[in-house]
């Protein structure tokens, strides 16, 4: 478990080290509003600068947050990035588009366009029994908001990333170091019989950590990856409409007996941004980076200490991969993987349905 002392103390030194500019995929409510009201505050305090675009469905919920937020950090800039379906690429794409032209006018200013944050934590979770259901791209909805656009918006953001002079940390939030299955014959999960809740959490897993590593390994020592499993954070999501009645009034119900096992909001979005700083570093020159000895350098998804590449628990301790990462990796999955991402992309970017 990482003491709060070091998550603030860690987060201070981050704010104050240079003006920052932070991207919030899924920034209008639960765990990515918790993270930019904790920059915002942590700005307010020691920073030298903030500009954080929140990207959402819901303009009045990010109106509320910004207004909020420019109470604590009257010097920030808080941009609302209107979203309609962040499960099509073609949406991810037209944001993404709008971040960049955005950020492309600072250079009136004489700032340099960049990114130093990019957060995603946008989801749908489908129940035990429920089907696939296809976006007109071809991909699964739940698995696209899951794994495919927010791998997305890591590609299309990638020039203001390697832009960044801190490196650029890119944050996924899901169930890191939970995946424990990954059927290489049907990567995207088109059988049936292989769609299954626990089979879309753990491809998704999987992948997101194959994926980051072979990015990370392009750009060595431009960017790192951390992959975090919030644990049980009281957000919205639970109230999401499209959940069954049944559902959310069996939760409500539950929740007074889950009081101790709940991570708070600010305490989530503390450790969020935790992972933002250089105790999660950057790959140096193709090999792990050691942090010049800082013992709280944590060891990557590879096994090796500064890889660039991580999975942490709620506490922000390391997440255990299990065996199957290795014999997935001597067996290929992992450039398999990549290959089978690009190759979606590309289809749906040419305007054609993804059918692999």
């Amino acid at each position: 478990m990482v003491q709060n002392d070091l998550v603030r103390a860690s987060i201070s030194n981050l704010v104050k080290s240079r003006p920052l500019v932070a991207v919030f995929v899924g920034g209008t409510s639960g765990i990515g509003e918790f993270t930019i009201q904790v920059l915002a505050s942590a700005h307010g305090r020691d920073g030298k600068g903030l500009r954080v675009y929140i990207v959402g469905r819901n303009a009045a919920a990010a109106e509320k947050t910004i207004a909020e937020c420019r109470t604590t950090c009257p010097g920030g800039e808080f941009i609302f990035v209107k979203a309609n379906d962040l499960s099509l690429l073609g949406d991810v794409d037209r944001v993404c588009a709008e971040i960049i032209e955005l950020e492309e006018k600072k250079k009136t200013n004489g700032e340099e366009p960049r990114i130093d944050i990019l957060v995603m934590s946008t989801h749908y979770f489908p129940l035990l029994f429920e089907p696939r259901h296809d976006t007109t791209e071809g991909l699964d909805e739940s698995f696209s908001l899951l794994y495919y656009s927010r791998m997305r918006f890591a590609t299309k953001l990638l020039p203001l990333l390697l832009a960044s002079p801190l490196p650029a940390h890119i944050i996924s939030i899901y169930a890191a170091g939970r995946g424990s299955t990954l059927t290489t014959s049907d990567l995207s999960l088109r059988n049936p019989n292989n769609y299954t809740i626990r089979n879309l959490g753990s491809h998704a897993v999987i992948m997101k950590t194959f994926f980051m590593e072979s990015l990370v390994e392009r750009h060595p020592g431009k960017l790192s990856f951390v992959h975090i499993y919030p644990g049980l954070v009281m957000t919205g999501g639970f109230d999401d409409k499209r959940l069954p009645l049944w559902f959310r009034v069996a939760f409500l119900l539950l929740r007074p007996l889950l009081t101790f096992v709940i991570t708070p909001g600010r305490v989530s979005g503390e450790r969020v941004l935790f992972a933002a700083t250089e105790t999660f570093p950057a790959m140096k020159g193709g090999q792990g980076n050691d942090g010049k000895g800082r013992e709280e350098t944590r060891i990557g998804t590879d096994g090796v200490r500064g890889s660039g590449a991580y999975a942490v628990g709620s506490e922000m301790e390391p997440a255990t991969l299990g065996k199957i990462y290795a014999t997935l990796r001597a067996d290929g999955a992992k450039e398999q993987v990549w290959e089978h991402t690009m190759s979606a992309f590309q289809e749906i970017e040419a305007g054609r349905k993804f059918t692999g």
